[in-house]
């Protein structure tokens, strides 16, 4: 009975190149056909090892509010995950908590509490989300407000160009 599937089995480049299937082929030629199935399964296993490691983020994921537009940068480094300050139509949020701005200096001295209490990030610094239609003396405010809690290293989300 010649189906078609048997037609396709024999014609197959896995069943001409498989090592199970010689049909009497020499000892040479056995180790040449799976030499080959073995490149091309490397070749393939190279090809995702790149894609993974060109997709691969260092840095974590920072999320953006939809009404900031933040303003584009030359030069940007990775996002870490620190206490995010949001500054949305002159509301300040302080991880998604809306602050008064009065009381923003109070919110980050505990925040900073907390920080020094596990000692795990010694240089620990807060991320400042603002539109970058957002007036200077809002975002002066948050700035004063961080430094006068302790926090020096401040760093501002903005788009890489």
């Amino acid at each position: 009975m010649n189906s078609i599937l048997k037609h396709t089995e024999v014609q197959s480049v896995i069943n001409q190149t498989s090592l199970l299937n010689s049909q009497g082929k020499s000892r040479s030629k056995k180790k040449l056909d799976s030499a080959v199935l073995l490149t091309s399964l490397i070749d393939a296993f190279s090809i995702l090892v790149i894609y993974l490691l060109v997709n691969f983020n260092d840095g974590e994921a920072l999320i953006i509010d939809p009404n900031i537009h933040l303003p584009s940068a030359v030069q940007a480094s990775l996002p870490t995950r620190h206490t995010v300050i949001k500054l949305v139509k002159g509301e300040i949020f302080l991880e998604d908590t809306k602050v008064n701005p009065g009381s923003l200096t109070s919110f980050l001295v505990k925040v900073q509490k907390k920080i020094n209490k596990s000692a795990k990030n010694l240089d620990y610094s807060i991320v400042i989300q603002s539109d970058k239609s957002e007036l200077y003396k809002n975002i002066n405010t948050i700035v004063l407000a961080s430094n006068h809690a302790g926090f020096s290293n401040i760093k501002f989300a903005v788009i890489q160009d």
